[in-house]
């Protein structure tokens, strides 16, 4: 027993009666853990907390005998996992903690009161019940604990009202006294009471002599039943989401596992959800407070300051931003190194498009899109805007011409946006605009009704025509379906410059035509994105899924350098050449082509020897009116060809019509001029990231090395799993490796230590208005009409009238509250169902 002197004594310490006070805020079940960290005892010692087992005191006051004991959380945990067996609890303390009572820990003493918490929570994990923080005395002057308490969870009494309204209006704040009564008087659906009174507790108090706390008070008795123990994990005391364990539930997001699924996993892993020491709702709540915590600064700050720090790390990386009058993030762009080094070897087509519902304000996501040489989609660049007016776009634009270093594409492809066409013929005067033909031919079939007229129009939009015959075909169709005098069919027509294939023959682009590439991303994008994203995590999120698409682009170099396809047409050198010239996807077009030449025969050859040229024309086989003609032109040793159906000025692939002139002239070697660098094999290389600048984010570096040390310590604890003996001598090994791993935690992420460098605050953006959204007056509620008196404005159970009832009676009359006083102006009779006669 301890010592009556070597109790805090408390005539020494307070010489009045406010010397030191009770902090009775603390008795719920939530105690301010920022107070209690401020806390220290005077012995200096912080960190792993013990305590000991004291003998009897001599008259020096030292202990006869201590058997000091480490309490550490992994200790608690090992414990915990063996759901506290007897074996396990005699090694722990030499004593059955089951059945201990005030004499077995009265000799206890600890190094800080939360030691002497985690003693007690674990004794009541063993016992099957929750814990609650109660009462915590501290002094006055000092802010020191001298005295900490603990009770069990059933402890006191549940409120069964609020506070008195009248109580609240005395204190001359505005409240609605007729609201407050109605809520107090009003208990909430399946609302239980799990207070009753209970009175086992644990209370520890500071000795001034040995620097410890000591157990002052522990009542062991309970009114009510105790948990069995597959129920103990619903204890809440007994429940907490680790980090670790959060951690893997991250990773487990970020590649689309839902955090329900990913709870299931950890159950799994921990041999059922009886082992499980938090539920499914607590993960939600540490996730939320977690995103609260890295949110604190606002949602566009934290976003703002992600994408300055990387900025600040790679030198390559681009981000810009504007904000309003207000302050609040209006306008974003960034792209990073890799989509550079992809403009600028494929940049000569440039697809633009903006999708909708990405995140929480309703910024619509611009996307900058491309094709790389296996004909594959390549993310240019990524724009967040708070409107789609012509200066919003003017902004954006500059800024990804300033991020491509001023680089300007040759064609360009949009939705048909007004705003985008001026601002394109502002900022790229020499680049071809054209529209999306899938739009274009969506547009059709809203707009004309007539089925044959629908599929006669839709045909000039793929045409492979001239210009003459497409305008000589057009007006022939007009006529036939008497589309004269339409307006929308005369529009369409003023615009067939920008959509027609027939007038961008000999314009480049790369067999593309239509947006639906960008399309594609939206759908890969939406999958990780919602009305309800963060801008924050939207940067997070599109990054994750361009590394899917450079990935995939990397598998296709892989193959390419690694395998070799089959040879099988007649001309077997060109094909043989090709391969090794172009990138597989382009080679399998070239192959189809050269097998596409047999159908087609050189009519006439017309050779110029002072020019030192030569023009053939090639016919279809079965279509002899069909003509077209291939122009050779020797040009002092640099031999050039072209062909009047431009297929390689518009795609940059050689046609039919050149391979059948190349058979006919026995040609063995493929020429360098119908060569296009954007489609070969070398420039894939060009693209490639050094090794040196591939700096990751933070947090996806973090994510990745938590996953490849889990690998590793799953294939040794696979092992140690086999056996007793090696599962007990794993846990010792872990429990050192915990310990040294927390030199390594650090204080202050280095993220959040660059970012501090700008003073400016930006504020979260408003919900903007997208195109297609009806204004304020457009949005007019439908009209409520009542059934029973068909009056606007009220339904039935607001009606003034009285309720009209049908009579089952037989009588046929209509009863009700009372009679109504029917409207002689009008027929009005009322609703009365119809009922079946009764079966005789």
């Amino acid at each position: 027993m301890v010592d009556t002197d070597d109790v805090l004594d408390e005539s020494w310490l307070c010489s009045t009666d406010h010397l030191y006070t009770v902090d009775e805020s603390l008795h719920d079940d939530s105690e301010n853990e920022a107070v209690c960290g401020l806390e220290h005892s005077p012995s200096g010692s912080i960190g792993v907390p013990k305590y000991e087992f004291v003998g009897p005191v001599n008259s020096s006051g030292v202990a006869s005998s201590a058997t000091e004991i480490d309490l550490s959380n992994d200790l608690i945990d090992d414990i915990v996992l063996n759901k506290g067996e007897p074996s396990t609890v005699d090694k722990f303390n030499r004593f059955n903690i089951r059945d201990i009572t005030y004499d077995d820990v009265s000799d206890l003493l600890f190094e800080d009161y939360e030691a002497a918490g985690k003693f007690y929570n674990y004794y009541a994990h063993v016992r099957g019940f929750s814990t609650r923080k109660s009462k915590m005395y501290r002094h006055r002057t000092s802010d020191f604990v001298y005295r900490r308490e603990w009770e069990c969870s059933k402890a006191g009494v549940n409120p069964k009202k609020r506070r008195n309204p009248v109580e609240v209006a005395e204190k001359k704040r505005p409240v609605d006294i007729k609201e407050t009564k109605r809520r107090n008087h009003m208990l909430r659906r399946g609302y239980r009471q799990t207070r009753c009174s209970c009175t086992a507790k644990f209370v520890v108090k500071w000795c001034l002599r040995r620097k410890k706390y000591f157990v002052w008070e522990f009542v062991t008795l309970h009114n009510h039943d105790l948990c069995r123990p597959n129920e103990v994990h619903f204890l809440r005391s007994h429940r907490k989401v680790e980090d670790h364990d959060l951690a893997q539930v991250q990773s487990l997001n970020e590649v689309q596992v839902p955090i329900s699924r990913a709870y299931e996993f950890l159950s799994y892993q921990a041999g059922g959800y009886n082992n499980m020491r938090f539920m499914l709702k607590d993960l939600y709540n540490k996730l939320g407070r977690k995103n609260i915590t890295d949110n604190a600064e606002g949602d566009a700050q934290t976003a703002v300051r992600s994408l300055r720090a990387r900025s600040a790390r790679e030198t390559e990386f681009f981000f810009e931003h504007t904000v309003d009058t207000e302050g609040r993030l209006k306008n974003m762009f960034w792209r990073d190194h890799q989509s550079l080094l992809d403009y600028t070897a494929y940049g000569d087509v440039l697809i633009i498009d903006s999708t909708y519902k990405t995140n929480r304000y309703r910024q619509p996501l611009v996307l900058f899109v491309g094709c790389n040489n296996h004909r594959a989609t390549t993310v240019f660049g990524f724009a967040l805007v708070g409107d789609e007016k012509e200066e919003t776009y003017d902004w954006v634009f500059n800024m990804f011409l300033v991020s491509m270093k001023y680089k300007k594409p040759m064609s360009v492809i949009t939705d048909g946006d007004e705003a985008i066409k001026s601002v394109l013929e502002r900022l790229m005067p020499e680049a071809r605009h054209r529209l999306c033909a899938w739009h274009i031919g969506r547009n059709i079939g809203q707009n004309l009704n007539n089925v044959e007229a629908i599929k006669c129009f839709s045909k000039f939009i793929y045409a492979s025509l001239t210009v003459p015959e497409w305008e000589a075909q057009w007006r022939e169709a007009v006529e036939m379906h008497q589309m004269e005098n339409n307006e929308w069919v005369t529009a369409l027509y003023k615009k067939r410059t920008r959509w027609a294939e027939s007038f961008f023959r000999g314009s480049f682009y790369g067999g593309m035509c239509s947006t639906q590439r960008c399309e594609g991303m939206n759908c890969q994008f939406k999958k990780r994105l919602d009305p309800s994203t963060t801008v924050s995590a939207v940067y997070g999120r599109l990054e994750w899924k361009q590394r899917r698409i450079r990935d995939r682009a990397q598998l296709d170099n892989f193959k390419v350098r690694n395998s070799t396809p089959v040879f099988d047409t007649h001309m077997r050198k060109l094909e043989v050449e090709a391969c090794k010239t172009f990138s597989h996807d382009i080679f399998i077009m070239i192959k189809s082509h050269i097998n596409f030449g047999d159908r087609f025969v050189v009519h006439q050859r017309f050779p110029f020897p002072n020019a030192d040229a030569i023009v053939f024309y090639v016919g279809q086989y079965d279509k002899v009116e069909r003509r077209w003609s291939v122009d050779y032109c020797g040009n002092k040793g640099n031999p050039q060809w072209s062909c009047s159906c431009k297929m390689y000025e518009s795609d940059g692939i050689p046609c039919a019509h050149l391979f059948c002139v190349f058979k006919y002239e026995l040609i063995i070697e493929f020429p360098t001029c119908l060569i296009n660098k954007r489609w070969t094999r070398e420039v894939g290389e060009t693209t490639i990231l050094p090794s040196c600048v591939q700096v990751e984010n933070t947090l996806l570096a973090t994510s990745a090395r938590y996953a490849s040390l889990l690998i590793e310590a799953g294939k040794a604890c696979s092992r140690y799993a086999e056996s007793p003996e090696g599962f007990n001598a794993a846990m010792i090994e872990l429990e050192k490796l915990n310990k040294c791993s927390m030199k390594y935690n650090p204080t202050v992420n280095e993220d959040h230590a660059a970012l501090y460098e700008s003073d400016s605050v930006v504020g979260d953006p408003l919900k903007c208005r997208t195109k297609g959204m009806p204004s304020k007056t457009e949005q007019k509620r439908s009209v409520i009409t009542c059934s029973n008196c068909e009056g606007l404005g009220h339904n039935t159970r607001s009606c003034k009238k009285p309720r009209l009832v049908p009579d089952v009676c037989g009588s046929g009359n209509v009863v009700g509250r009372q009679t109504p006083a029917l409207d002689n102006s009008r027929d009005w009779e009322p609703c009365i169902p119809r009922f079946s006669p009764a079966i005789q």
